[in-house]
């Protein structure tokens, strides 16, 4: 896996993980906002959950899961 540019990352509400200013959080594309959004349930410090999201330059799809 080799992070890719954004411009080619899924829109279909697929999660992935994004880079953007130094941070890597996973995220899906929202039609109904036309913007990345953080998978996530709590504001966490990184600047993702706020008005300052940055815009993510890169992305990866997430890792299968360990297989137990």
């Amino acid at each position: 896996m080799e992070w890719q540019p954004i411009e080619t990352a899924p829109k279909d509400g697929t999660s992935i993980l994004i880079y953007a200013e130094d941070s890597v959080i996973e995220a899906y594309f929202s039609d109904d906002l036309n913007e990345w959004s953080p998978v996530t349930l709590d504001c966490h410090g990184c600047g993702c959950c706020g008005m300052d999201y940055p815009t993510p330059e890169y992305w990866m799809p997430l890792p299968d899961a360990p297989i137990k």
